[in-house]
């Protein structure tokens, strides 16, 4: 309600002089502020835009060693697939059924 909002408001103006006129007193030079916000708000509850899971990003760089390959032996590439299409579909390097 507004009552509580304006006595809020009220409360922390009070201290914010309170604070300030500490900071002056013991720092007369310093250039000190007070802000308040407020820790919960609808828009930190959500996000902006949907999480892509890991196996359907694209483009991306990786840096992989790989057992098959022989001791010692590591890869860095780019996929332009999803990352669940490179490394485990039927073709895929990590597949169980790859060579």
């Amino acid at each position: 309600s507004f009552a509580q909002n304006y006595s809020f408001f009220r409360k922390t103006t009070v201290l914010r002089k309170k604070i300030t006129a500490l900071v002056n007193k013991f720092y007369p030079t310093a250039d000190f502020k007070v802000i308040f916000q407020s820790g919960y708000s609808l828009r930190r509850m959500f996000s902006y835009k949907d999480k892509i899971p890991n196996k359907c990003l694209t483009g991306v760089v990786y840096y992989t060693h790989c057992e098959k390959c022989g001791p010692g032996k590591a890869y860095i590439g780019k996929i332009k697939n999803t990352l669940f299409e490179r490394f485990y579909a039927s073709n895929g390097h990590l597949h169980p059924n790859s060579k």
